[in-house]
């Protein structure tokens, strides 16, 4: 049978053989929200449902458990560094990472995003940002002037090439001291991007 991709709590206690208010207060404890259509990923419920089968499995139950090959899983096991109990048993939340990946990865990626975003929103409050768009419309534009002046000037051309060269190499410095080293794509965009001040 191919498992579907979300689980309502119905349909995962007809293929875990688990009672849903059982799954649902477990999901609930480790405080595990549904979507909005009220089901959950795989690797959630296969999370929660591993609290209620057996402490140990053993690799043939396993598979067929969850849908696996046996050399499938125990190559999965070996990449996630799982060691075998005793009597070649694993824990059930060896299994369940091993089969659908590690069931806390989701959960902690949504925190970081989270926290990267609310740092982001402080440092501009606190005007630690600058809008780097800005930044290189403004250098250019000091750049541009500089090498307009310096055309204007009525010197020998290899002092006004010498000129031009520091122009240009005080536009490079800006780049690489900004952690870039190229004009990024976007420099010209109305969108901005934003740089943390140094």
């Amino acid at each position: 049978m191919t498992k579907p991709i979300r689980w309502s709590l119905r349909a995962a206690e007809r293929e875990f053989r688990i009672d849903r208010r059982k799954l649902g207060n477990a999901l609930r404890l480790q405080g595990i929200k549904p979507e909005k259509d009220r089901k959950y990923s795989t690797r959630t419920i296969a999370g929660a449902a591993a609290q209620f089968r057996p402490p140990y499995w053993r690799i043939r139950d396993a598979a067929l458990f969850f849908g696996l090959s046996q050399a499938e899983l125990m190559r999965r096991l070996e990449t996630n560094g799982s060691r075998p109990r005793p009597g070649e048993f694993h824990t059930s939340y060896a299994i369940a990472a091993a089969a659908y990946g590690d069931t806390h990865q989701e959960k902690t990626r949504l925190i970081h995003e989270r926290v990267r975003a609310l740092e982001l929103a402080n440092a501009k409050t606190r005007g630690d940002l600058v809008k780097a768009n800005e930044v290189f419309r403004v250098t250019d534009s000091i750049a541009s002037a500089l090498r307009w002046q310096i055309e204007l000037l009525e010197i020998p051309p290899s002092d006004r090439r010498h000129l031009l060269g520091e122009v240009e190499r005080l536009d490079r410095d800006n780049l690489r001291n900004a952690g870039i080293g190229v004009r990024p794509e976007w420099a010209d965009s109305p969108e901005p991007q934003w740089w943390l001040r140094r």
